[in-house]
């Protein structure tokens, strides 16, 4: 701050620009003007983060009694939650224009030992409310694999799982068998699914493989 002189025509006041003149207990100041200073807006990143991590929490809320399992020796660190949390931010969000949306085929269930499957098809029938699934096995990680005693997970993961559950079977036949029969739960309208395979041991602590992913389908 500046003192102001006095002109001939008495003391200066008023504004120029951003700076201010006034008087004081007879004396003339010289100041500039406060500046407000207006909270930043999130910056386009930063929102994109924000939605991305709000939405797959979502998708992963509802998968935990699958991702406890899968995830608990998966990579990085923390709870199965947060290992499956941060996988999938990384690997399974895609951006689609302006929108966030799930990259399906990369979404994952399970990480920790390589998944055996090499082929994977699937035959649903509605009428009878089943879904059969069968694999064929690398025979390398088949034998790895065979002090396990790994069972047969499969999950079907419906696209808004906010309205609907996922379903499937959490222990099915071993992984020798190359085949799981899941009875499904119909609706009145269609819901798209996605469809996942993996394996888990009943041993303890349970290892589980890689989950795969193996098409979509409408029930």
């Amino acid at each position: 701050m500046a003192i102001a002189i006095n002109g001939i025509n008495g003391g200066i006041s008023g504004k120029v620009g951003n700076v201010v003149f006034y008087q004081r207990n007879g004396v003339g100041y010289v100041r500039t003007r406060a500046v407000r200073r207006k909270k930043e807006k999130a910056s386009k990143a930063l929102a994109f983060t924000r939605n991305k991590f709000k939405m797959m929490q979502q998708y992963i809320i509802r998968m935990l009694p699958v991702v406890r399992i899968g995830f608990q020796f998966g990579p990085g660190k923390g709870s199965a939650y947060n290992r499956a949390l941060s996988y999938n931010l990384k690997n399974a969000v895609k951006q689609e224009n302006e929108s966030l949306a799930i990259d399906w085929p990369n979404l994952s269930l399970s990480q920790d030992l390589p998944n055996p499957v090499i082929n994977a098809s699937f035959m649903l029938n509605i009428q009878k409310k089943k879904l059969d699934i069968h694999w064929q096995l690398d025979p390398a990680l088949a034998a790895k694999y065979s002090s396990m005693h790994m069972h047969a997970c499969v999950m079907l993961v419906p696209v808004d799982l906010s309205t609907h559950n996922m379903q499937g079977i959490l222990c099915g036949n071993t992984m020798n068998t190359q085949t799981q029969q899941v009875k499904l739960l119909t609706y009145a309208h269609k819901i798209t699914h996605h469809a996942y395979l993996s394996f888990f041991s009943i041993d303890v602590p349970s290892r589980s493989t890689d989950s795969k992913y193996i098409g979509e389908l409408v029930i």
